[in-house]
């Protein structure tokens, strides 16, 4: 397998995962500078994008593997209408935890938590860094 295709892979695995957590297609988004557009009540959102390739296994003239690092953004809406935004991200984390496990026979080790604005509306954010 070639580093764009280990590339290809992860990413596409990171997509089916959201896809299996009932986040729209059209709100999960390989590009963390780009917001989604559906900001209805309750929406949520997937945002990944790569943020780091390690080399490793080094021969004399290239590495022959490589570790490739992804930041993962999983974003519910936290309008004052909606009554437990806490409690709805954990849940979206969890269950995305439950699908990466699945793909890729594997856990993250941590997630951070902060609330942010997406287009002048409240949402909570949830960060999960991987390296595969």
């Amino acid at each position: 397998m070639t580093f764009l295709e280990k590339y290809d892979n992860i990413s596409g695995k990171i997509q089916s995962c959201m896809q299996a957590i009932s986040i729209p297609d059209k709100n999960i988004i390989n590009n963390k500078n780009n917001i989604p557009e559906d900001l209805k009540s309750g929406f949520k959102a997937g945002i990944y994008s790569l943020n780091s390739v390690k080399g490793d296994y080094k021969t004399h003239r290239q590495h022959t593997k490589i570790k490739i690092g992804f930041d993962i953004f999983l974003i519910v809406d936290a309008d004052k209408e909606i009554v437990q935004p806490d409690r709805d991200l954990f849940e979206l984390v969890e269950d995305f935890r439950t699908q990466y496990k699945a793909s890729f026979d594997d856990d993250f080790d941590e997630v951070e938590y902060y609330a942010g604005l997406v287009k002048s509306n409240p949402v909570k954010i949830a960060k999960i860094r991987i390296e595969i």
